[in-house]
């Protein structure tokens, strides 16, 4: 078996049925669907049922605890028969020639990882992801920091498919019951691979803003960030990273990305005042969110513009908040 499609079920009896009609429209055939209950309260186990009856290539599985996308996933690649493993969220969907374009280029099996392009699906718009830079990557940090000089980087882990043996060797798997497990996860497969191929096809369609999302509003569990950097840092923290730990970077990196996924988005949004307040309070005092903090605001080799916001956001919120709206205003009158 060629793929094994990995779909956690959680409170998406809205979305459930266009996500599994765009994997069996497939017009390859060659895989399996790992439809994992993570105990939902919704009626989606139904809908499980129904297409699980209508389709033997549909495998559930039920689970007796809530454990998270990560737990949902861990299981997904503890199952998988396939030789490669493509996550797909439930309020997500595939392009419908998604598997026939990625076998092309997993035929040998050369690659633990082939990357792709997504489109971002708002209520009123699509945008296509940046196009990546078709060709092979011996290097998985390296073509990182490409792609983040580039605006093409994204954490998600929909965005590739993996080779299960890959996964299994390194014993790569998510966090369970844990916020952003998406980060770690893609910055370990990519440190640990030697063998990537990127494509310009985008192939994933990524519902974003939809009510109920981890991402659209404030959460008292955006704290949880904090753990991811501290996963990130204790991986690394051995000799064998220092070529990475030392480029400023992956410094760099670890701090857009942290402050972007939380208090930069906070900026942006009006609601829930006081949880926001507490929460950049709260990050503001991780010891791992300081660290590379710190790190970014003093990396060689980085601009003086970059530096700047890491190290108010480190010593004065109040003084950051003023550049980063002056910087905000510079940007749309430019």
């Amino acid at each position: 078996m060629k793929f094994s499609i990995i779909v956690p079920v959680y409170n998406v009896e809205v979305f459930l049925p266009k996500c599994l009609n765009s994997i069996l429209k497939q017009s390859f055939h060659d895989f399996e669907v790992l439809l994992i209950n993570d105990q939902t309260p919704d009626n989606s186990q139904a809908i499980i049922d129904e297409f699980a009856a209508k389709d033997k290539r549909i495998v559930p599985v039920k689970h007796d605890t809530n454990r998270g996308l990560g737990g949902v996933r861990n299981t997904g690649i503890s199952l998988a028969k396939g030789s490669y493993v493509l996550f797909v969220d439930s309020d997500d969907w595939i392009a419908e020639d998604c598997l026939m374009t990625l076998s092309q280029y997993i035929g040998a099996e050369k690659f633990d990882i082939v990357k792709f392009g997504f489109i971002d699906i708002y209520p009123i718009k699509e945008v296509n992801s940046p196009v990546l830079k078709e060709g092979h990557s011996k290097s998985g940090w390296n073509l990182i920091k490409k792609e983040n000089q580039d605006g093409a980087f994204s954490p998600i882990c929909c965005r590739s498919v993996y080779k299960l043996s890959f996964l299994k060797e390194n014993s790569i798997g998510f966090p369970e019951n844990l916020h952003f497990e998406d980060f770690s996860f893609t910055m370990k497969t990519h440190l640990l691979t030697n063998s990537i191929y990127s494509i310009k096809d985008h192939l994933y369609f990524y519902r974003r803003d939809r009510e109920g999302s981890i991402m659209h509003k404030p959460s008292p569990r955006d704290i949880e960030i904090c753990t991811t950097l501290e996963i990130i840092y204790n991986f690394t923290s051995s000799d064998r990273w220092v070529g990475v730990t030392t480029d400023p970077a992956f410094n760099y990196l670890m701090y857009e990305w942290s402050a972007g996924t939380t208090i930069y988005r906070y900026l942006k949004n009006t609601s829930d005042p006081q949880l926001k307040r507490d929460l950049i309070k709260k990050i503001r005092k991780n010891f791992y969110f300081k660290f590379y903090l710190k790190k970014a605001s003093n990396g060689a080799g980085l601009s003086i513009i970059k530096k700047i916001p890491p190290y108010l956001l480190l010593h004065s919120f109040g003084l950051f908040k003023v550049f980063y709206r002056v910087y905000r205003l510079f940007l749309y009158r430019s």
